[in-house]
């Protein structure tokens, strides 16, 4: 489990029945909504919606904005971006309500509209939000004017929802509600961090980040520091021809 061979597995056993669609195409019949909160290692991206282009389907990824781990206006980030949506995916926000009352519905509404008016103008983003660690019971019922809020209700009580939170084997539920019905939508949620071509369990996931992390950091080091190289002490960042 956890390895893009199975992912490309489960995939295809929906497709064989439903249609992969963008969150703006709500139905509560024939449809999957997948979508991507990219909490953590939005270095792992890319290899997902490889595996997503190799079935023909498209799925909706959602950057945090406010995020510890990556910086969503970084060159890397728009290069990332800017190639998921040339390869027919979506593109939406992640937002982490700490900065808001989110206990309060018109002050929560405030904030995602200013978080995405800021960012449409940098980034080439489709209409759609998720949310970090929400208070679900008010953006259950929220409306947002030309935005899809995933966490409504719509999203969660008219269709199913399966996801792979902490490493959650989620597939037996999944293969077990298709057997019951074949026609009833689906959200799945997917996070970038669990998944790699060979299997890992939470610890090691969590080492196999840091490593990338850390070469990821390297590399730019060399890339924006190049001027300064033959001043770097080498006892804190090693042999920088070594980095490449």
């Amino acid at each position: 489990m956890f390895t893009f061979k199975d992912y490309s597995e489960i995939l295809s056993k929906l497709k064989e029945l439903f249609e992969f669609s963008s969150f703006t195409e709500f139905s509560d019949k024939g449809k999957v909504y997948l979508r991507h909160d990219i909490d953590v290692f939005i270095e792992n991206t890319l290899m997902l919606a490889k595996v997503e282009n190799e079935l023909n389907i498209k799925s909706t990824y959602m950057f945090m904005t406010e995020g510890e781990f990556y910086n969503i206006l970084s060159r890397s980030s728009e290069k990332l971006i800017t190639t998921l949506k040339d390869m027919g995916h979506y593109v939406g926000l992640h937002l982490d309500m700490r900065f808001v009352d989110n206990s309060d519905a018109l002050q929560t509404k405030d904030y995602i509209m200013r978080s995405f008016e800021f960012f449409s103008k940098y980034l080439p983003l489709d209409p759609v939000v998720s949310f970090h660690r929400p208070n679900v019971k008010v953006l259950k019922d929220l409306e947002l004017p030309g935005i899809v809020n995933v966490y409504h209700r719509r999203f969660f009580e008219g269709i199913r929802y399966f996801s792979d939170s902490k490493m959650r084997n989620f597939v037996p539920q999944l293969l077990e509600s298709l057997k019951n019905d074949d026609k009833t939508s689906i959200q799945l949620l997917v996070h970038p961090l669990w998944w790699d071509h060979v299997e890992y369990n939470i610890l090691t996931s969590v080492d196999r980040y840091l490593e990338m992390k850390k070469q990821f950091l390297r590399r730019n080091f060399r890339e924006e520091m190049n001027v300064f190289k033959d001043l770097i002490d080498s006892r804190f960042f090693g042999d920088m021809e070594e980095i490449k």
